[in-house]
Protein backbone atom coordinates (compact mmCIF):
# COMPACT_ATOMS: atom_id res chain seq x y z
CA UNK A 1 0.00 0.00 0.00
CA UNK A 2 3.16 2.17 0.15
CA UNK A 3 2.26 3.71 3.62
CA UNK A 4 5.39 5.65 5.28
CA UNK A 5 3.62 3.81 8.64
CA UNK A 6 1.17 1.02 8.46
CA UNK A 7 0.82 1.32 12.01
CA UNK A 8 -1.29 4.16 13.67
CA UNK A 9 1.52 6.42 15.49
CA UNK A 10 -1.03 7.14 18.44
CA UNK A 11 -3.12 4.95 19.78
CA UNK A 12 -6.19 6.93 21.35
CA UNK A 13 -8.41 9.41 19.36
CA UNK A 14 -7.77 12.48 20.78
CA UNK A 15 -4.19 12.29 18.93
CA UNK A 16 -6.30 13.07 15.53
CA UNK A 17 -9.23 14.93 16.48
CA UNK A 18 -9.66 18.68 18.62
CA UNK A 19 -13.07 18.07 19.57
CA UNK A 20 -15.48 14.89 21.09
CA UNK A 21 -17.64 13.15 18.50
CA UNK A 22 -21.16 14.56 18.23
CA UNK A 23 -24.04 12.78 17.36
CA UNK A 24 -23.94 11.94 13.41
CA UNK A 25 -20.71 13.23 13.02
CA UNK A 26 -18.33 11.80 9.84
CA UNK A 27 -14.85 11.29 11.28
CA UNK A 28 -12.18 10.86 8.52
CA UNK A 29 -8.17 10.00 8.58
CA UNK A 30 -5.95 11.35 5.86
CA UNK A 31 -2.90 9.29 6.35
CA UNK A 32 0.36 10.16 4.34
CA UNK A 33 1.89 7.31 1.83
CA UNK A 34 4.74 7.36 -0.53
CA UNK A 35 2.23 8.25 -3.60
CA UNK A 36 -0.08 11.03 -1.79
CA UNK A 37 -2.41 10.11 1.00
CA UNK A 38 -5.53 7.08 1.64
CA UNK A 39 -8.72 8.59 3.59
CA UNK A 40 -10.18 6.55 6.09
CA UNK A 41 -13.30 5.99 8.12
CA UNK A 42 -11.74 6.45 10.95
CA UNK A 43 -11.49 3.70 13.80
CA UNK A 44 -9.23 2.87 16.53
CA UNK A 45 -8.09 -0.32 14.02
CA UNK A 46 -4.50 -1.13 13.46
CA UNK A 47 -4.56 1.24 10.08
CA UNK A 48 -6.73 3.90 11.04
CA UNK A 49 -9.86 2.12 9.66
CA UNK A 50 -11.47 1.12 5.88
CA UNK A 51 -9.95 3.66 3.17
CA UNK A 52 -12.51 4.86 1.22
CA UNK A 53 -10.81 7.69 -0.45
CA UNK A 54 -7.09 7.57 -2.34
CA UNK A 55 -5.85 11.16 -3.15
CA UNK A 56 -2.87 10.62 -5.52
CA UNK A 57 -0.71 13.13 -7.33
CA UNK A 58 -0.78 13.33 -10.96
CA UNK A 59 0.43 15.28 -14.60
CA UNK A 60 -1.15 18.50 -14.74
CA UNK A 61 -2.04 19.65 -17.92
CA UNK A 62 -1.02 23.18 -17.37
CA UNK A 63 2.15 23.76 -19.60
CA UNK A 64 4.20 25.26 -15.92
CA UNK A 65 3.34 22.00 -14.58
CA UNK A 66 1.38 23.05 -11.47
CA UNK A 67 0.71 20.40 -8.79
CA UNK A 68 -2.69 18.98 -9.32
CA UNK A 69 -4.11 15.74 -7.13
CA UNK A 70 -6.97 13.32 -7.89
CA UNK A 71 -9.18 11.92 -5.22
CA UNK A 72 -10.76 8.29 -6.00
CA UNK A 73 -13.57 7.25 -4.21
CA UNK A 74 -12.97 2.99 -3.86
CA UNK A 75 -15.39 0.78 -4.75
CA UNK A 76 -18.41 2.66 -6.43
CA UNK A 77 -18.07 -0.24 -8.48
CA UNK A 78 -14.43 0.66 -9.24
CA UNK A 79 -12.28 3.27 -8.21
CA UNK A 80 -13.81 6.57 -9.59
CA UNK A 81 -12.23 9.94 -9.36
CA UNK A 82 -14.48 12.19 -7.07
CA UNK A 83 -12.48 15.63 -6.87
CA UNK A 84 -9.78 17.45 -8.39
CA UNK A 85 -7.40 19.99 -7.12
CA UNK A 86 -5.05 22.20 -8.58
CA UNK A 87 -2.78 24.60 -6.80
CA UNK A 88 -2.02 27.15 -9.48
CA UNK A 89 0.42 29.41 -7.74
CA UNK A 90 2.20 30.67 -4.77
CA UNK A 91 3.34 34.17 -4.00
CA UNK A 92 5.72 35.09 -0.92
CA UNK A 93 6.85 37.71 0.67
CA UNK A 94 9.39 38.53 3.49
CA UNK A 95 10.85 41.56 4.85
CA UNK A 96 12.31 41.65 8.68
CA UNK A 97 9.23 41.57 11.02
CA UNK A 98 7.02 40.54 8.31
CA UNK A 99 5.77 37.46 6.32
CA UNK A 100 3.13 36.41 3.94
CA UNK A 101 1.98 33.93 1.80
CA UNK A 102 -0.68 33.63 -0.86
CA UNK A 103 -1.49 29.93 -2.13
CA UNK A 104 -4.58 29.75 -4.86
CA UNK A 105 -6.26 26.42 -5.80
CA UNK A 106 -8.37 25.65 -8.28
CA UNK A 107 -10.81 22.88 -6.34
CA UNK A 108 -13.41 20.30 -8.50
CA UNK A 109 -15.85 18.50 -7.23
CA UNK A 110 -17.39 15.72 -8.79
CA UNK A 111 -20.66 13.26 -8.57
CA UNK A 112 -21.19 9.95 -10.25
CA UNK A 113 -23.52 8.65 -12.08
CA UNK A 114 -24.85 5.44 -13.76
CA UNK A 115 -23.63 5.43 -17.39
CA UNK A 116 -26.76 3.45 -18.11
CA UNK A 117 -29.32 3.72 -15.03
CA UNK A 118 -30.81 0.21 -16.84
CA UNK A 119 -27.44 -1.65 -17.08
CA UNK A 120 -25.24 -0.92 -13.99
CA UNK A 121 -22.43 -2.89 -15.96
CA UNK A 122 -21.27 0.37 -18.38
CA UNK A 123 -19.73 1.42 -15.55
CA UNK A 124 -19.34 5.51 -13.72
CA UNK A 125 -19.75 8.74 -15.46
CA UNK A 126 -18.27 11.66 -13.16
CA UNK A 127 -20.13 14.98 -13.61
CA UNK A 128 -18.37 17.61 -12.25
CA UNK A 129 -19.68 20.67 -10.53
CA UNK A 130 -18.97 24.03 -10.54
CA UNK A 131 -15.18 25.09 -9.62
CA UNK A 132 -14.37 26.88 -6.46
CA UNK A 133 -11.30 29.16 -5.95
CA UNK A 134 -9.41 28.53 -2.48
CA UNK A 135 -7.03 31.18 -1.27
CA UNK A 136 -5.44 30.82 1.33
CA UNK A 137 -3.17 33.77 3.05
CA UNK A 138 -0.20 32.73 6.09
CA UNK A 139 0.81 35.92 7.33
CA UNK A 140 3.70 36.69 10.20
CA UNK A 141 4.76 39.46 12.17
CA UNK A 142 7.28 40.54 14.54
CA UNK A 143 7.45 44.57 15.99
CA UNK A 144 11.08 45.71 14.66
CA UNK A 145 13.02 47.89 17.47
CA UNK A 146 16.25 49.42 15.66
CA UNK A 147 16.07 46.73 12.83
CA UNK A 148 16.09 43.91 14.98
CA UNK A 149 12.81 42.18 15.19
CA UNK A 150 11.65 41.22 18.66
CA UNK A 151 10.65 37.82 19.23
CA UNK A 152 8.43 38.07 21.77
CA UNK A 153 6.45 39.75 19.62
CA UNK A 154 5.75 37.29 17.21
CA UNK A 155 1.98 36.25 15.53
CA UNK A 156 0.60 34.65 12.87
CA UNK A 157 -2.54 34.64 11.27
CA UNK A 158 -4.25 32.13 8.73
CA UNK A 159 -7.45 33.60 6.07
CA UNK A 160 -9.09 30.96 4.34
CA UNK A 161 -11.83 31.67 1.75
CA UNK A 162 -13.55 29.13 -0.68
CA UNK A 163 -15.75 32.36 -2.64
CA UNK A 164 -18.59 31.39 -0.88
CA UNK A 165 -20.26 33.65 1.65
CA UNK A 166 -22.26 30.57 3.43
CA UNK A 167 -19.13 29.17 4.10
CA UNK A 168 -16.82 30.49 6.80
CA UNK A 169 -12.79 29.22 8.00
CA UNK A 170 -11.51 30.41 11.23
CA UNK A 171 -8.11 29.15 13.48
CA UNK A 172 -8.94 27.08 16.25
CA UNK A 173 -5.94 28.46 18.31
CA UNK A 174 -6.05 32.08 19.38
CA UNK A 175 -3.35 34.48 18.89
CA UNK A 176 -0.93 31.78 17.74
CA UNK A 177 2.86 32.71 18.50
CA UNK A 178 4.56 30.23 15.79
CA UNK A 179 3.50 28.83 12.53
CA UNK A 180 3.22 25.33 13.77
CA UNK A 181 0.17 26.57 15.79
CA UNK A 182 -1.68 27.15 12.74
CA UNK A 183 -2.87 23.50 12.92
CA UNK A 184 -6.76 23.75 13.43
CA UNK A 185 -9.51 24.30 11.52
CA UNK A 186 -13.00 25.61 12.45
CA UNK A 187 -15.45 25.32 9.65
CA UNK A 188 -19.14 26.47 9.59
CA UNK A 189 -21.69 26.81 7.05
CA UNK A 190 -24.87 29.70 7.47
CA UNK A 191 -23.84 30.22 10.87
CA UNK A 192 -23.94 26.43 11.84
CA UNK A 193 -21.31 23.70 12.80
CA UNK A 194 -19.92 22.21 10.03
CA UNK A 195 -17.35 20.60 11.05
CA UNK A 196 -13.47 21.15 12.30
CA UNK A 197 -9.66 19.83 11.09
CA UNK A 198 -6.62 19.40 12.57
CA UNK A 199 -2.90 18.87 11.75
CA UNK A 200 -1.44 16.20 13.79
CA UNK A 201 2.68 15.97 13.44
CA UNK A 202 4.54 12.99 14.59
CA UNK A 203 7.61 12.85 14.36
CA UNK A 204 8.60 9.19 12.17
CA UNK A 205 6.58 10.97 9.47
CA UNK A 206 9.07 12.92 7.57
CA UNK A 207 7.52 16.17 8.40
CA UNK A 208 3.91 15.06 6.58
CA UNK A 209 1.02 15.26 8.93
CA UNK A 210 -1.82 13.33 9.46
CA UNK A 211 -5.07 15.32 8.81
CA UNK A 212 -8.25 14.25 11.18
CA UNK A 213 -11.40 15.62 9.88
CA UNK A 214 -15.01 15.67 11.71
CA UNK A 215 -17.69 16.75 9.55
CA UNK A 216 -21.40 17.40 10.28
CA UNK A 217 -24.54 14.63 10.06
CA UNK A 218 -24.85 13.77 6.11
CA UNK A 219 -28.66 14.31 4.81
CA UNK A 220 -28.41 11.90 2.64
CA UNK A 221 -32.24 13.50 1.25
CA UNK A 222 -29.82 16.01 -0.53
CA UNK A 223 -27.36 13.93 -1.94
CA UNK A 224 -27.08 14.13 -5.59
CA UNK A 225 -25.76 11.12 -8.19
CA UNK A 226 -24.74 7.70 -7.14
CA UNK A 227 -23.86 7.69 -3.11
CA UNK A 228 -20.16 7.18 -1.90
CA UNK A 229 -19.67 8.24 1.65
CA UNK A 230 -20.14 12.29 1.51
CA UNK A 231 -22.50 14.43 -0.74
CA UNK A 232 -21.42 17.04 -2.48
CA UNK A 233 -21.39 19.97 -0.40
CA UNK A 234 -19.13 17.93 2.54
CA UNK A 235 -16.98 16.55 -0.10
CA UNK A 236 -16.08 20.11 -1.45
CA UNK A 237 -14.89 20.77 2.64
CA UNK A 238 -13.03 17.84 2.13
CA UNK A 239 -11.56 18.80 -0.28
CA UNK A 240 -10.83 21.90 0.60
CA UNK A 241 -9.28 21.20 4.18
CA UNK A 242 -6.62 18.84 1.73
CA UNK A 243 -5.67 22.13 0.30
CA UNK A 244 -4.89 23.90 3.44
CA UNK A 245 -2.89 20.53 4.53
CA UNK A 246 -0.78 19.89 1.30
CA UNK A 247 1.85 18.32 3.16
CA UNK A 248 -0.23 15.57 3.75
CA UNK A 249 -1.40 14.64 -0.01
CA UNK A 250 2.94 15.01 -0.73
CA UNK A 251 5.79 15.93 0.33
CA UNK A 252 6.17 19.43 -1.85
CA UNK A 253 9.40 21.61 -2.14
CA UNK A 254 8.60 24.49 0.08
CA UNK A 255 10.74 27.61 0.07
CA UNK A 256 8.74 29.12 3.14
CA UNK A 257 11.62 28.37 5.75
CA UNK A 258 13.55 30.70 3.87
CA UNK A 259 11.10 33.63 4.13
CA UNK A 260 10.50 33.14 7.57
CA UNK A 261 14.04 33.36 8.04
CA UNK A 262 14.13 36.51 6.41
CA UNK A 263 11.07 37.79 8.41
CA UNK A 264 13.76 37.04 11.86
CA UNK A 265 17.19 38.49 10.24
CA UNK A 266 17.75 41.97 11.17
CA UNK A 267 17.93 44.60 8.55
CA UNK A 268 21.74 45.24 8.30
CA UNK A 269 21.90 41.21 8.00
CA UNK A 270 19.74 41.00 5.41
CA UNK A 271 20.57 40.80 1.37
CA UNK A 272 20.48 44.02 -0.13
CA UNK A 273 17.20 42.50 -2.37
CA UNK A 274 15.36 41.61 0.94
CA UNK A 275 16.48 44.82 2.55
CA UNK A 276 15.49 47.13 -0.39
CA UNK A 277 12.09 44.91 -0.22
CA UNK A 278 9.10 48.08 0.33
CA UNK A 279 5.69 46.05 -0.56
CA UNK A 280 2.86 46.12 1.54
CA UNK A 281 -0.12 44.20 2.11
CA UNK A 282 -2.46 46.58 0.20
CA UNK A 283 0.63 45.40 -3.04
CA UNK A 284 -0.44 42.03 -1.87
CA UNK A 285 -4.13 42.34 -2.08
CA UNK A 286 -3.50 43.88 -5.63
CA UNK A 287 -2.03 41.24 -6.97
CA UNK A 288 -5.16 38.96 -6.13
CA UNK A 289 -7.47 41.51 -8.49
CA UNK A 290 -4.10 41.94 -10.65
CA UNK A 291 -4.56 37.68 -11.51
CA UNK A 292 -8.28 38.08 -11.77
CA UNK A 293 -9.20 36.29 -8.64
CA UNK A 294 -12.25 37.25 -7.24
CA UNK A 295 -12.21 35.14 -3.74
CA UNK A 296 -12.87 37.81 -1.13
CA UNK A 297 -9.99 37.93 1.72
CA UNK A 298 -9.98 39.76 4.69
CA UNK A 299 -5.68 40.45 5.63
CA UNK A 300 -4.56 42.08 8.53
CA UNK A 301 -2.95 45.22 8.29
CA UNK A 302 -0.54 45.29 10.85
CA UNK A 303 -0.19 48.68 11.99
CA UNK A 304 -3.57 49.07 11.78
CA UNK A 305 -3.73 45.52 14.18
CA UNK A 306 -1.48 46.72 16.59
CA UNK A 307 -3.37 50.10 17.66
CA UNK A 308 -5.63 46.99 18.92
CA UNK A 309 -3.63 44.98 20.35
CA UNK A 310 -4.40 45.54 23.61
CA UNK A 311 -8.01 45.73 23.37
CA UNK A 312 -10.17 42.60 24.24
CA UNK A 313 -11.22 40.44 21.48
CA UNK A 314 -14.98 40.41 20.40
CA UNK A 315 -16.69 37.51 21.96
CA UNK A 316 -20.18 38.32 20.32
CA UNK A 317 -21.71 35.36 18.30
CA UNK A 318 -21.38 35.84 14.48
CA UNK A 319 -24.82 34.55 12.39
CA UNK A 320 -24.44 33.67 8.93
CA UNK A 321 -25.94 36.43 7.74
CA UNK A 322 -23.12 38.93 9.37
CA UNK A 323 -20.20 36.96 7.37
CA UNK A 324 -22.39 37.52 4.19
CA UNK A 325 -22.49 41.13 5.03
CA UNK A 326 -18.63 41.11 5.95
CA UNK A 327 -17.45 39.24 2.84
CA UNK A 328 -19.64 41.68 0.58
CA UNK A 329 -17.76 44.35 2.45
CA UNK A 330 -14.22 42.58 1.45
CA UNK A 331 -15.23 43.23 -2.42
CA UNK A 332 -17.43 46.16 -2.45
CA UNK A 333 -15.24 48.25 -0.11
CA UNK A 334 -15.68 49.59 3.67
CA UNK A 335 -17.35 52.89 2.44
CA UNK A 336 -19.82 51.04 0.29
CA UNK A 337 -20.78 49.18 3.05
CA UNK A 338 -21.08 51.56 5.49
CA UNK A 339 -23.35 53.57 3.09
CA UNK A 340 -25.95 50.78 2.95
CA UNK A 341 -26.48 51.39 6.30
CA UNK A 342 -25.22 47.92 8.06
CA UNK A 343 -24.40 47.36 11.08
CA UNK A 344 -20.80 46.21 11.52
CA UNK A 345 -17.40 47.13 13.18
CA UNK A 346 -15.62 49.80 12.02
CA UNK A 347 -12.54 48.94 9.58
CA UNK A 348 -9.56 48.23 11.81
CA UNK A 349 -11.81 46.35 14.24
CA UNK A 350 -13.09 44.10 10.86
CA UNK A 351 -9.22 43.80 10.14
CA UNK A 352 -8.36 42.90 14.26
CA UNK A 353 -11.61 40.77 14.46
CA UNK A 354 -13.19 39.71 11.45
CA UNK A 355 -14.74 36.61 11.57
CA UNK A 356 -13.04 35.71 8.20
CA UNK A 357 -9.67 36.06 9.68
CA UNK A 358 -7.61 33.14 11.18
CA UNK A 359 -5.72 33.22 14.23
CA UNK A 360 -7.24 35.48 16.76
CA UNK A 361 -10.73 34.05 17.72
CA UNK A 362 -11.74 34.95 21.45
CA UNK A 363 -11.16 32.55 23.86
CA UNK A 364 -13.65 31.36 26.07
CA UNK A 365 -13.71 32.65 29.54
Amino acid sequence: MGLLESRLPASTRDAFFEETLWLGTTELLCVPTNFGCVIRLFSLAYDGGPEIYRVSKCLSYSSVHIPRYEIEAMGVPRPAVVGVLEREEVHMHAKTGEFISLASWNVTAKTLHWKNEHSHSQGVRAVSAKPLRVVIATQGYMKVQDGTPNPSTERWRQVLSDGRPSNNFTMGRARPKVPEELDLLDITRLGEKAGCAKKNMFDSMQGRPYLGLQLAAIDVQKAQGMEHLLDLDRLELLLVALCWSESTMHAMPDMSASYIEAMNTPVHEQPDAVRDAHWTVDDVESLLHADGHTTPLMLTHWNDAEKHSDQDHCSETVTGEDVAVLVRGMTLGVQELENSGADVVDAPDARENGVAEMGDVPSSP
